[in-house]
C-alpha cells in the first residue's frame, strides 16, 4: 500500500471512529432520560394507590416519554455534540495533554453555546410569548443543568474510545514481538 492510500485509509478510519463514538454517545444521552422517565412513572404508579392519588390517563406515559425524547435529542444536537466537537478538535494542539484539556474546553464551549443561544433567543421578536424559549431567561441554570449530560456524553465517548483502541494497541504490541 502506497503512502497516499495509507493516509487516506487512516483518515477514513479516524473520521468513522469519531462519528461512531458520537452516535453511540448521543444515543446514550438521549436514551437515559427516557429510561429515567419510564422508571419514575412506574414508581409513581406504584405509590399512587397508597396516597389515594390518581393513576393518570393512558396517554400520560407515552406523551411524557415522547416529550423527553424530543427535548433530549434537541439538547444533544444543539449543546452536547458541538461542545465536545469543539473540545476534541481544539485540544489536539496540546499534544499529550489533549485528553486532560478536553474537559475544561468542552465545559467552556458549553457555557459559550448556552449564553450565545440565550442572547440569540432574546433577540427573537416574539421571545416573551414563547414558552419553549423560557430556558433562555436563566442561562447559568441551563448551563449548570447541562453539565451532567455533558459529563455523561464525554465519558461515554472515552469509554468507547478505550474499548475500540485498546484491542488495536494490544494487537500492535503483539505484532512487534
Amino acid at each position: 500500500m502506497n503512502l497516499t492510500a495509507k493516509k487516506i485509509t487512516n483518515k477514513v478510519i479516524f473520521v468513522s471512529n469519531f462519528f461512531i463514538r458520537h452516535l453511540i454517545a448521543s444515543t446514550v444521552s438521549i436514551a437515559i432520560p427516557v429510561v429515567i422517565v419510564f422508571i419514575t412513572y412506574l414508581l409513581l404508579l406504584i405509590i399512587a394507590p397508597f396516597t389515594n392519588s390518581g393513576l393518570g390517563g393512558p396517554i400520560a406515559l407515552p406523551f411524557w416519554m415522547i416529550t423527553v425524547f424530543i427535548v433530549s435529542t434537541l439538547y444533544t444536537a444543539i449543546f452536547l455534540f458541538p461542545s465536545i466537537f469543539i473540545a476534541k478538535t481544539s485540544a489536539r494542539i496540546l499534544g499529550k495533554w489533549q485528553h486532560v484539556a478536553q474537559v475544561p474546553i468542552s465545559t467552556l464551549a458549553l457555557l459559550i453555546l448556552v449564553y450565545a443561544l440565550s442572547f440569540a433567543a432574546h433577540r427573537y421578536p416574539d421571545y416573551s410569548e414563547m414558552d419553549l424559549l423560557h430556558w433562555a431567561n436563566y442561562p447559568l441554570v441551563t448551563f449548570l443543568v447541562m453539565t451532567a449530560p455533558l459529563g455523561l456524553y464525554w465519558w461515554t465517548m472515552k469509554i468507547i474510545q478505550t474499548g475500540v483502541s485498546l484491542p488495536i494497541i494490544i494487537f500492535r504490541r503483539l505484532r512487534k514481538l
